[in-house]
């Protein structure tokens, strides 16, 4: 039959508890200081009354040393039968003795008293007393001497005596205080013939002998032991109770830190704790996520342990492959899927690189080869083999199966055979403007062989002459994944420089946010060449250089518009160039035309470049200023161009001479026709040239009657 033992506690275990929790809380200090006091009061009284024993002592033995002195003379007598003495003054006979022979004579005339017991008794006491301050008392309950009557302590005794009690001592409390003594007289065969007649027979107590006296000495004895003891308790208490609160509080402090010691450590251990269940937490989380990343791969990933069997395989791989998890699972690797090369033949355990890695533990990469499938297709991939970290065997194999890049290698082969046997300027750069790659086309438009051109800039081959907004533009555009189209202006070899048509596109082979950026380049240099001659021989005078009629009147319109809009004026000035042609009838042509030429130059010399001078046809000049600050400025202008104009001009050994009709009209963003402004400014004109010359003239609506 089993038996169930109780927990027993260990004595010690409940002991320490007890201190311990004693000395934590100040409130239970007070019972081992009351333990203290209780012990040392309790010596301290067993000490007082030790004391007041041994005083006693003292005390019961002096007055039994006194009462057995007195007691011996007593017997002394008695056995004599009384003593006789010489009467005097102080000793006279005892009138309470009836004795026949109290009184006899003595020699020489002498008379002599009996002295009994009693009476000898009295005389000793009374020499006693005045010798000390001892007080010797012979009583009785029933005296003979009215003297020897008990007072009430000595009447308590004498029944006592009766009762049976053998003495009396005692310390009488009062002003002064006595120690006490009595014992019984007892009836003795030589007492019988003085107490016969009071009916005592031998062994009644007649009496009694009381001894007392003042035990000044001895209290005082008394009382400087029980001082020192005092004195030595209260020491002894005092420094017991400071060492034991010395001690609880010590107890307390290592109590209190190895509390806060454990509680620190119960912290640390749960935050610790904690910390592993965080890690536990996050390393399952990373498991999992882990597991998500393989299971969610577009990689094929084989786990291989050290003998070539695969242990794992993910979703892609049994996809890519063609098994299910059952059949890839305690397979042999190489046997199932890389047993041949892509012709069919049996590849070579000791050069396969498969082998390698889950044998000798070797990191392989193949980055063009095949696995075998189940329908026993081959599937060109790329694989990595690497061994698992230190202190585990086995591989991982992570495969991808390639052949989209194949296609895409081949297309790119294509592309790159057509780029480089085109005709048309190409070039790669990337995103820092490093040249990558240029086309034979391009190396011969640019005058560079491939060599200096791969690795160069962008920015090496700029002229210059390409304004900084349209790279800021270019740069822009093909960053933000977008086709930029445009005009460069290029610089070759040879310091020429090229005006090139420009198309660039960013590409991302990988589809990764790096691109680079592949251009197209066509030279318009003499194209644009000739549209400039083209354009310049229809809006430029050929003999001055200055705008003709055709571009004045296009800057006329937006100047017009422009008045318009602001609410801003503007003038038009028709200038006319006076005795022009008795120089060109007389000093021919050619001096005609100088004359031509340096009347624009000296026109233009006095406005400003936001201002237009034209030569209209002939030697009439136009001159356009779209933002008139005052109509004085537009007076002074011409003031100074017809100065300019009647100075001679030379022409080449000859001097010629002319001068100028100025016609000015404004133009303030009123609704006014083009037309309109045109012909005020040719009235104004042919005012100042009726004028005789050599003037200006401001529009006035009066003209128009002049004119017609």
């Amino acid at each position: 039959m089993a038996h169930r033992k109780g927990h027993v506690s260990d004595p010690w275990d409940v002991f320490g508890d007890l201190i311990s929790r004693i000395a934590e809380d100040r409130r239970y200090w007070m019972i081992p200081l009351m333990l203290w006091t209780a012990m040392v009061g309790s010596s301290l009284w067993w000490g007082w009354r030790t004391t007041e024993l041994h005083t006693e002592n003292m005390a019961l033995g002096q007055a039994k040393y006194i009462e057995g002195m007195v007691e011996a003379v007593r017997s002394w007598n008695a056995f004599h039968g009384g003593v006789y003495v010489p009467t005097g003054p102080e000793t006279q006979p005892n009138p309470y003795l009836k004795d026949p022979h109290r009184e006899i004579d003595g020699p020489g005339n002498t008379v002599l008293t009996k002295v009994n017991p009693a009476f000898m008794t009295r005389q000793l006491a009374e020499l006693i007393r005045d010798k000390s301050d001892t007080t010797v008392h012979l009583t009785s309950l029933k005296p003979i001497n009215p003297g020897n009557f008990a007072d009430a302590w000595e009447t308590a005794a004498l029944k006592a005596f009766e009762q049976g009690s053998p003495s009396r001592f005692e310390l009488v409390e009062g002003s002064t205080p006595l120690f006490r003594y009595m014992k019984p007289l007892m009836v003795e065969q030589v007492c019988i013939t003085c107490h016969e007649h009071q009916g005592y027979k031998v062994g009644d107590i007649r009496g009694g002998l009381s001894v007392s006296f003042t035990p000044t000495e001895l209290l005082a004895a008394e009382t400087r032991t029980k001082q020192h003891s005092l004195a030595v308790h209260l020491a002894v208490w005092l420094l017991v109770s400071a060492t034991t609160v010395a001690g609880l509080a010590r107890v307390r402090q290592q109590i209190l830190s190895l509390r806060a010691a454990k509680e620190h450590q119960d912290v640390l251990v749960e935050q610790r704790t904690g910390e592993l269940r965080v890690q536990c937490a996050e390393r399952k989380s990373a498991e999992e996520r882990l597991r998500l990343l393989i299971d969610s791969s577009g990689q094929g990933i084989l786990a291989i342990n050290r003998h070539g069997v695969c242990t794992d395989c993910n979703p892609m791989a049994r996809q890519l492959l063609g098994y299910d998890r059952e059949a890839l699972i305690g397979a042999h690797v190489r046997d199932l899927i890389y047993y041949a090369t892509p012709d069919g033949q049996p590849r070579d355990v000791r050069t396969c690189a498969m082998t390698r890695a889950f044998r000798n533990g070797e990191a392989v990469q193949e980055t063009d080869t095949v696995f075998w499938t189940a329908e026993g297709q081959t599937l060109p991939v790329e694989f990595n083999a690497h061994p698992l970290a230190a202190g585990e065997q086995g591989t991982v194999l992570l495969f991808t199966d390639i052949r989209d890049r194949k296609k895409a290698e081949l297309q790119l082969r294509t592309l790159s055979n057509a780029v480089e046997r085109g005709p048309a300027p190409v070039t790669i750069f990337d995103d820092d403007g490093v040249i990558q790659y240029a086309n034979q086309p391009f190396c011969d438009l640019m005058g560079y062989p491939a060599d200096k051109l791969i690795g160069a800039t962008i920015a090496s081959i700029q002229s210059g002459e390409t304004e900084a907004s349209v790279y800021d533009d270019f740069w822009r555009t093909i960053r933000a994944n977008r086709v930029w189209r445009g005009e460069l202006s290029s610089k070759c070899h040879d310091g020429r420089v090229l005006l090139l048509n420009t198309s660039v596109s960013p590409i991302s082979s990988t589809g990764s946010s790096d691109f680079v950026y592949v251009a197209l380049f066509e030279d318009i240099t003499e194209r644009r060449r000739e549209e400039d001659d083209v354009w310049c021989q229809a809006n430029f005078d050929a003999l001055t250089g200055l705008p003709n009629r055709n571009l004045f009147q296009d800057r006329l319109v937006q100047a017009v518009e422009q008045s318009r809009r602001n609410k801003r004026t503007m003038a038009l000035m028709y200038i006319d160039l006076d005795g022009f042609k008795k120089v060109n009838d007389t000093l021919g042509h050619a001096a005609g035309d100088m004359v031509l030429k340096e009347a624009g130059d000296r026109i233009a010399a006095y406005l400003r470049s936001t201002d237009t001078v034209a030569r209209l046809g002939g030697d009439e000049f136009a001159v356009l200023v779209p933002a008139t600050v005052s109509p004085r400025e537009i007076e002074f202008v011409a003031e100074r161009i017809l100065l300019s104009l009647a100075q001679p001009f030379d022409l080449g050994g000859q001097t010629g001479k002319i001068a100028g009709s100025v016609g000015i009209a404004f133009y303030s963003g009123e609704d006014e026709s083009l037309d309109r402004l045109v012909h005020r400014a040719d009235i104004a004109m042919y005012a100042a040239k009726r004028h005789g010359g050599s003037v200006f003239r401001l529009y006035d609506p009066k003209m128009e009657a002049a004119s017609g």
